[in-house]
């Protein structure tokens, strides 16, 4: 749907950055077709129906070897199987020796569940679910008012200022 709310967040990001750095994206008609000739990372759906989509997410996880986590109310992340926003916080930490005690992530949806988990400090947005929440170790303010900066500067101070 081109008038999905993440298509257009991302849409109007690749308007602000370099061509080699712009989010690749393609709507398309025949998925069966378009994989048989691209290379794909990662596939994202959008359905009004939730439920549709939690279905759709079993379906793949048991019949491919991909896997599917909800990205967002109405989106579904088809991905490869262990790729993460934990796992690439694994990976990123070892590469610059940093203790994952030490690390603070902030998420708002299901995906960032196991993130949120992993971490030193994991931080859940007032506008998450109440599964995200509960897998946080605490609760900041709404995405939209700030609540990263808040949080930040409640565990930073004015350090930056």
């Amino acid at each position: 749907d081109p008038q999905n709310e993440r298509f257009l967040i991302h849409q109007k990001f690749n308007k602000t950055v370099e061509e080699d750095e712009q989010i690749p994206m393609q709507i398309v008609d025949d998925l069966n077709e378009y994989v048989n000739d691209h290379i794909i990372y990662k596939i994202v759906v959008s359905h009004n129906d939730t439920s549709y989509l939690d279905k759709v997410a079993e379906v793949i996880k048991k019949e491919t070897d991909a896997d599917a986590i909800r990205s967002g109310k109405k989106v579904l992340a088809v991905k490869a199987r262990g790729v993460s926003k934990a796992e690439a916080i694994k990976k990123l930490a070892q590469k610059l020796g940093i203790l994952i005690k030490d690390i603070i992530a902030f998420g708002d949806e299901v995906n960032d569940m196991e993130m949120l988990k992993l971490v030193g400090l994991g931080i859940a947005m007032e506008n998450a679910d109440d599964v995200v929440k509960e897998a946080a170790d605490r609760v900041a303010g709404n995405n939209d008012q700030d609540g990263v900066g808040k949080e930040l500067e409640k565990i930073f101070g004015n350090a930056g200022k």
